[in-house]
């Protein structure tokens, strides 16, 4: 019991240190990049080589399709867009971060995330997602870091990561309504090392909780 409280605060606590980093973030993520001449010029900024666009509190209501197609990094934080469908993100192969945190997300097709194998970071937070977009997680097998805290997730099922589950590295799912640890789902993340499932409904865990997840080494 002793150890099941002392996890349990190490995860409130990585959820306090997580959060801070990402209230820091974002500040710092607003004055990124430069002016983008010939790219949405009015509502984002991207790196010299234009391979870094952020896009915050833009106003888009879809994903802007008038960006290069070589962009390796989309930060769309805070907008106002409702759906990704099929087509969303097909204009970008060579994408290796996407943030879509603080959009209402009411429908992330299937496809989704068919055409961006090289997809290593995908945050989704605050995103008011009800479950785990698995069938769009499915084709991203080089997904290291996957973020889909502050949303409404009550549970999450085996096979819930798609083709992720073996690329993972860092998975955030706190503060959702997880009223229990989905041992089954994270059993099947051999590599994860970062696992952050504070602020949920969980009360108690057990000592022997996380036997085969050997690499982890935050939690």
């Amino acid at each position: 019991m002793r150890d099941s409280a002392a996890r349990l605060r190490d995860c409130l606590l990585l959820f306090t240190v997580s959060s801070l980093f990402s209230i820091v973030g974002g500040e710092a993520g607003r004055e990124q990049g430069l002016p983008c001449s010939g790219f949405e010029p009015e509502r984002c900024r991207c790196s010299k080589d234009l391979k870094e666009f952020y896009c915050r509190t833009a106003g888009f209501e879809r994903v802007p399709g008038t960006l290069p197609a070589f962009v390796n990094k989309l930060d769309l934080t805070s907008n106002n867009i409702s759906v990704i469908n099929e087509t969303s993100m097909a204009r970008y192969p060579l994408l290796e971060e996407l943030i879509l945190s603080d959009n209402n997300l009411e429908f992330i097709h299937p496809n989704s995330f068919s055409k961006n194998l090289f997809l290593k970071r995908l945050l989704l937070q605050g995103c008011g997602l009800k479950e785990i977009p698995s069938e769009a997680l499915t084709p991203l097998g080089k997904l290291q870091t996957l973020q889909i805290g502050n949303n409404d997730v009550r549970r999450v099922e085996k096979g819930a990561f798609g083709g992720a589950a073996t690329s993972l590295r860092s998975l955030r799912l706190d503060a959702n309504r997880l009223g229990v640890v989905p041992f089954d789902a994270m059993a099947e993340l051999a590599h994860l090392e970062v696992l952050n499932i504070g602020n949920n409904l969980i009360k108690s865990l057990a000592s022997d909780a996380f036997p085969v997840m050997e690499n982890l080494i935050v939690l």
